[in-house]
């Protein structure tokens, strides 16, 4: 179901109060995928 439908229902008005709620924490995210996505090369201007 999509989360666009479930965060209404649930009583929650953001998405960062629903990721909380699922036990979700937005910077740990963020940081893990720091650390583990691949870099591209930069282009010369």
């Amino acid at each position: 179901m999509p989360k666009s439908l479930v965060i209404p229902a649930t009583g929650h008005q953001t998405e960062t109060q629903f990721n909380m709620y699922l036990g979700i924490d937005e910077q740990e995210l963020l940081d893990s995928h720091r650390k583990t996505a691949r870099r591209l090369p930069e282009q010369a201007a």
